[in-house]
């Protein structure tokens, strides 16, 4: 009998390296096709029009791949990985090729919608195949080459995107995404199994608080293209309400969404969800316009643009990478000094976006402010994130390991939103043109900025929290 290969050559040969392949591939068609995105959005505003949706094109995706990252779980039970999967690339699929044939706005958006929820159930549902199409032992591998793909697809991501937008060909970025997901859609019919093998007992879904979240982003984002300063900012007030309604909601719930305590001012989890949320948003807004601010102010080609955006994702990785091992000291270092480190990064970029200086000088201090503000927060994600699930109990580990998905997802499309409201109250539609962007990109710095400082007595409070109530093996984990 032959004896099972083990360490990574299991992942990588024979049977099982094509389920590795099919469980990345899916990873890959959702990140790829973010970064595609950003890539060619101005691109398409200006073939299609609708500008003052801009940032609509990344909510209306993440707020509906919020949806179906929190239905995947329930949804693998009901039906087999097989077709659980099947189902979810062809749902991506087909919003894919909405978005490639739009020739408006609205329909854009439509596709975007239905590509998010595709996308949604794509990546938790490669999470959770993990579990059922793996041995134990080859978990943590299985993981690492699916998070991985992040860190790829920021290179893949801006030149596909950024080749066909500089030959104004942007749809044939979308044809070629939806050509690959059908691909893996064979792929995945041959090699992943029909039965579910998990037996773990499932959680009742906390689907009227994912409902909330997805409603307070689309509020603000509804608010975003209102026509006048007073109804944007009563848009703002009634999502922030909205938010503060699903808090309550959430701690008096037996079916909570978040671990317990996670909106109360007295929980660790209070400081550590606040602080994630700070820096996504801050890198997550800026990812959005980025590629925007350079083409319209800077003149510069969406190959070129597209890159500099990924900059951030790359020193993201970087620092994620070699702070992985970090002893607790350092560890306490890294999670005070990321907003820290995040905020003069952001600061240079307030001052060098919205201005005309020397292109060899821009380019050169642009690109360390974008490495510097990846590598300062990349550094401190993994301690962040490993945070949660030390300090979650009993019947809440369940419940932290779901949330960093939701929240990574929630963060991204929330910033899209509140991106969207300060660029339009600073006038990115009207004026519009080169006065409009620079003072969108002057108010959205400035804006970030304003976050960041807000961020740093959260870094101190978790700092402070996770080092009091840290296990022994808290390094390990990380």
């Amino acid at each position: 009998m032959e004896q099972r290969k083990s360490g990574w050559s299991a992942l990588l040969y024979g049977k099982d390296g094509i389920k590795t392949l099919t469980l990345v591939g899916a990873v890959a068609l959702h990140a790829i096709n973010i970064y595609i995105v950003v890539t060619i959005l101005p691109s398409i505003v200006r073939d299609i029009g609708g500008e003052r949706y801009y940032s609509w094109a990344a909510t209306i995706f993440m707020a509906t791949s919020l949806l179906g990252a929190t239905l995947a779980p329930q949804f693998i039970r009901k039906i087999s990985p097989r077709w659980a999967y099947i189902v979810a690339a062809l749902i991506f699929a087909t919003g894919t090729f909405v978005c490639g044939f739009a020739h408006g706005m609205a329909i854009f958006l439509f596709g975007r919608l239905i590509q998010g929820l595709g996308g949604g159930f794509l990546l938790s549902l490669s999470y959770s195949m993990v579990r059922i199409v793996f041995p134990q032992d080859l978990w943590s591998r299985a993981l690492g080459i699916i998070s991985g793909m992040w860190g790829i697809s920021t290179l893949l991501g801006p030149a596909i995107g950024g080749l066909f937008a500089q030959y104004h060909i942007w749809r044939a970025s979308f044809w070629l995404v939806g050509i690959l997901s059908m691909l893996f859609i064979i792929v995945a019919y041959l090699v992943l199994p029909q039965q579910n093998t998990d037996t773990s007992p499932s959680r009742p879904m906390a689907l009227i608080q994912i409902l909330l979240l997805i409603i307070v982003v689309l509020v603000i984002s509804i608010a975003s293209i209102l026509d006048t300063t007073s109804a944007k900012l009563i848009g703002l007030a009634v999502g922030i309400m909205l938010f503060i309604l699903l808090a309550v909601f959430d701690s008096t719930s037996k079916n909570k969404l978040l671990p317990r305590g996670s909106f109360s001012p007295k929980s660790p989890f209070f400081y550590i969800y606040s602080l994630m949320l700070i820096l996504a948003i801050s890198v997550n807004a800026t990812e959005l316009y980025l590629p925007l601010f350079l083409q319209e102010l800077h003149n510069e080609e969406p190959l070129i643009a597209g890159y500099l955006t990924a900059l951030m994702s790359i020193g993201w990785t970087l620092g994620s990478i070699t702070s992985a091992g970090a002893g607790q000291i350092r560890i306490k270092r890294v999670i005070v000094i990321a907003p820290i480190i995040a905020l003069i990064g952001f600061v240079t970029l307030g001052i060098f976006i919205p201005s005309s200086l020397a292109s060899g000088l821009f380019h050169i201090v642009v690109t360390l402010a974008l490495l510097l503000i990846g590598i300062g927060i990349g550094s401190s994600w993994p301690h962040i994130l490993t945070s949660v699930l030390v300090l979650a109990q009993n019947e809440d580990t369940e419940r932290a390991s779901a949330s960093l998905t939701t929240v990574q997802l929630y963060s991204t499309a929330i910033s899209a939103a509140l991106a969207g409201i300060i660029t339009t109250l600073a006038g990115i539609n009207t004026p519009g043109g080169v006065p409009g962007a620079t003072s969108a990109a002057y108010a959205l710095f400035i804006a970030i900025i304003i976050l960041l400082l807000l961020g740093i007595p959260f870094s101190i409070g978790v700092m402070r929290r996770i080092t009091h109530r840290r296990p022994d093996n808290f390094t390990q984990q990380s």
